[in-house]
């Protein structure tokens, strides 16, 4: 093939893929794993901050309250980000499945597991968390201080259950997850550890993604194979017309 015909074949490869439905099932779908990329790098951002008052008691001097209350401010922030991020991947995946996804075997398996993760109070606990936080106020945070059981000393960022309970019309569900849950609660029922929900929901996402990209995978393994031909060969044309030009 000569050099003009490589070119042309090129190019037109270059369109096909652009017009492929596979280029955009992949690109769709890189954007599905960026967004978890994203959730799980804010909540090690908020895990951050708490981590840093249980290991630099520096910071509980009262010479350090400045630091102290700017560390509370970035954690709120960190919140904010997280919370969001929680939301956002929820949505792509929505999006994502609907545009992509419309399989009988896949929406089975998809309604079965979707099912079992709204039944964990802790997954719709943070994403309806999400709509005061973007959209009303952000909640105000208190540094708690416990013994646990021989565990030594436990410090905490925390949300009072009386705070949370007025920052948003809650549905029944959630209120009374709000006022009963045991994990991140104290003896006192008035506080709320959201670090503590946040650990929890990450493991349970992250057990749901794991199923649902090898699912994905299984079902239009077709389209990912195709795109990785197009880019495969595209990939060799390149090299060849490089070194053509360089000999």
């Amino acid at each position: 093939m000569g050099n003009s015909e490589l070119v042309n074949h090129y190019l037109q490869l270059v369109r096909e893929d652009e017009r492929a439905e596979a280029t955009e099932f992949v690109y769709s779908f890189e954007w599905v794993q960026t967004s978890h990329s994203i959730l799980d790098a804010n909540y090690r951002e908020l895990r951050a901050i708490p981590d840093r008052f249980n290991h630099d008691r520096h910071l509980l001097h009262e010479a350090n309250q400045g630091q102290k209350e700017a560390l509370h401010t970035e954690f709120i922030q960190r919140l904010h980000n997280y919370l969001a991020s929680v939301k956002t991947l929820v949505d792509h995946t929505r999006t994502f499945r609907s545009r992509h996804v419309r399989d009988e075997v896949f929406d089975k398996q998809w309604d079965d597991r979707l099912k079992q993760l709204r039944e964990d109070p802790v997954v719709t606990f943070l994403q309806e968390f999400r709509n005061p936080v973007l959209h009303s106020h952000l909640p105000r945070v208190a540094l708690t201080t416990t013994f646990p059981e021989g565990k030594g000393i436990r410090r905490q960022l925390t949300i009072g259950v009386a705070e949370l309970l007025r920052m948003h019309d809650w549905s029944v569900e959630e209120r009374r997850y709000i006022e009963t849950a045991k994990e991140g609660y104290y003896e006192d029922k008035k506080y709320i550890d959201v670090t503590t929900a946040a650990t929890r929901y990450q493991a349970v996402v992250t057990a749901f993604y794991s199923w649902f990209y090898e699912l994905v995978g299984v079902v239009k393994g077709p389209l990912f194979a195709e795109f990785m031909a197009r880019r495969t060969e595209l990939a060799l044309l390149q090299k060849t017309m490089h070194r053509d030009e360089s000999g």
